[in-house]
């Protein structure tokens, strides 16, 4: 109600009046597009065809509204809003007599949401996009079975996250995910104003490998259901998983969703490579720098083909398959040897395997070195399907005896490295908002947190089964393995695959032909800040492959085996010696238990066996 002017007090001016008339508009407009649902952009677009001088909705509402920057009329008290203002006569009318007074009018927001944003259920003033809380738990599905709908869907909220805020580069929220994982120079200066100490985000060799990644993931699911909301969708569409550990009739073995990504994602001109992710600047030197991907050359590339997703494929199910590994982690009835196993294989296998066709798919390599791997897109398949097992061991275990015991062993882990991303109330690191940066998680996540995918807001469409992965019951007898045991991470300068050859003692160096395969997924030594979490807890790892049928194929008895190898580094696609590697020679042992357990808390397995190549589809590797 308009509190009537004092006794011989001068009307309104026209300005003012006309001011009044448009921030009413604005405020109809803004209520009418909320309720219909329309775009901001219309509300937006409406006030600024307007005349007058509060031309868009936030010099309205703002700071600098139009009301506290045109010239002040003589004192009284600031009417409330009315339906409608009338001009001003010529001369004033005598006063009505004056009602009680009434407490001034509240003051509007700074800054309204967006009409598009109400759907999203919870939010706040001034939170951006991905800042959304959301409720309700989504289904994670294989990629290999959604619609080409689901996948675009996908695509393009990937596509939003990736998208630059205010054009500065480094602040895409998918960049912001990628940095987490890795170690580079820049990444520790980036994210040393979020967190202090900075932090060393490497949880592999560690119990609370499959934990960390769970909240990692979560933290991506999160950002690419808002992305999705902010597009107009619902926000329904969960993170999908890759299944490497079947071989799908009809289909490529890379998911058509992935290969759809890396086609937006790494141009054949390098346009659209991250929109601002590390681009391999230097291929030679291997110098990563965080800089804009559109216009600059990039490595040319290819489209995915029946050869590459035949490689690939051998990669991964040769005579000794990545589907043992994720079965013979189902067999274990312990957590901690559980998540060491997790990690060492599946887990590292297919980042070196995926890495490894760097020669043939330029781009691929990426996912076999630690720094750069989050910034491929069949990092997060990967990830999503290695926690799809680690769901399904919960499952066949039992979630609160295996909570049980990982709470029991927290207690054997005397050595915590600075930064290391438990926190000082042993909560993972770095998920949460904090002041001056604000991230998608709402919640601080710890370790007893995670072993219940749906209250963390995520099932799976289906979960692995003991024996399925070897397509049978277990083996009777134990394997022959070549394994490198006890090989100082700080001695190996990034992932490299490590291939294994035979020959027969009385053959002398002629002849021979490749065992198999095996990898090591470890942070480069140059260019990168020491994961005190590894010098502390894992120095060390150990690989192996397992050689029983490929010997008994060569006809080579045990005795007069004679092993050689060859390391392939990831990062430059070249060959080199054991030696150049700095990783000691294989040794045939006699069959033992896979899992083996040296030093302290966390110096177990770190790397496993990918599986037996045809030797001349690689020897040119070699030449």
């Amino acid at each position: 109600m308009d509190l009537p002017p004092k006794p011989g007090a001068r009307p309104p001016s026209q300005r003012y009046v006309k001011a009044r008339r448009d921030q009413e508009k604005a405020v109809n407009l803004i209520s009418e597009a909320a309720a219909n649902g329309a775009s901001s952009s219309r509300a937006r677009g409406d006030a600024a065809r307007d005349p007058g001088p509060c031309a868009s909705l936030k010099a309205c509402f703002g700071n600098r509204c139009c009301l506290k920057t045109s010239p002040s009329p003589p004192p009284q008290p600031s009417p409330a809003p009315a339906p409608s203002l009338a001009p001003p006569s010529p001369a004033p009318e005598p006063p009505e007599p004056a009602p009680a007074p009434q407490p001034a009018p509240a003051k509007p927001p700074k800054k309204l949401p967006k009409p598009s944003t109400l759907i999203s259920g919870k939010w706040k003033a001034n939170k951006k996009w991905y800042e959304r809380e959301l409720s309700g738990a989504v289904v994670r599905k294989s990629a290999h079975d959604l619609t080409p709908a689901e996948e675009d869907r996908i695509v393009k909220a990937w596509l939003r996250m990736m998208e630059s805020e205010d054009g500065v580069p480094g602040s895409s929220q998918y960049f912001r995910l990628a940095l987490i994982h890795g170690g580079s120079e820049w990444e520790w200066t980036y994210l040393s104003k979020m967190v202090d100490p900075k932090p060393s985000f490497c949880v592999h060799g560690d119990e609370c490998f499959p934990n960390w990644h769970r909240v990692y993931m979560l933290d991506f699911e999160q950002t690419l259901r808002c992305a999705d909301i902010d597009l107009g969708g619902d926000g329904n569409i969960g993170l999908p998983y890759w299944d490497w550990s079947i071989k799908p009739e009809g289909k490529t073995m890379l998911p058509m969703l992935a290969q759809k990504l890396m086609a937006q994602t790494i141009g054949s001109q390098g346009q659209g490579l991250f929109p601002d992710a590390f681009l391999p600047l230097d291929r030679q030197g291997g110098q990563l720098l965080p800089r804009e991907a559109d216009g600059t050359p990039f490595y040319k590339t290819t489209p995915w083909s029946d050869t590459l997703d035949a490689e690939l494929r051998q990669a991964l199910h040769s005579d000794y398959r990545v589907g043992h590994k994720q079965d013979d982690v189902l067999d274990l009835d312990d957590h901690r040897r559980a998540a060491l196993a997790l990690d060492a294989a599946p887990h590292g296998s297919v980042h070196v395997a995926l890495g490894s066709l760097g020669h043939r798919k330029p781009g691929t390599e990426m996912v076999g070195s630690v720094p750069t791997a989050a910034f491929h897109p069949t990092f997060w398949l990967h990830h999503c399907n290695v926690d799809r097992v680690y769901e399904s061991f919960l499952v066949e275990h039992g979630h609160d005896a295996m909570k049980s015991q990982f709470e029991a062993n927290a207690t054997r882990h005397q050595q915590i490295a600075a930064g290391f991303p438990r926190g000082e109330w042993n909560e993972y690191e770095p998920f949460w908002s904090v002041e001056g940066h604000r991230r998608v998680m709402h919640k601080r996540y710890s370790g007893s947190d995670t072993f219940d995918s749906s209250k963390l807001g995520y099932v799976y469409s289906a979960i692995c089964k003991p024996g399925e992965g070897r397509g049978g019951p277990r083996p009777r007898d134990l394997p022959m393995l070549a394994t490198f045991v006890d090989v100082p991470k700080v001695n190996v300068d990034g992932s490299k695959a490590l291939y294994v050859y035979v020959s027969d003692a009385g053959d002398g160096d002629d002849g021979g032909g490749l065992l198999g395969i095996t990898s090591l997924f470890v942070l480069p030594t140059e260019g990168t800040v020491r994961c005190d979490n590894c010098v502390l807890n894992s120095p060390t790892c150990s690989a192996e492959v397992d050689v029983t049928e490929a010997l008994k194929e060569a006809g080579i008895p045990r005795a007069r085996a004679v092993l050689h190898a060859l390391a392939f580094d990831i990062a430059t696609q070249t060959a080199m010696t054991l030696e150049q590697a700095g990783v000691p020679p294989p040794e045939l042992s006699s069959p033992t238990p896979v899992f083996s357990f040296q030093g302290g808390p966390g110096s177990e397995l770190a790397c496993e066996s990918v599986g037996v190549l045809d030797y001349w589809g690689l020897a040119f590797l070699f030449n």
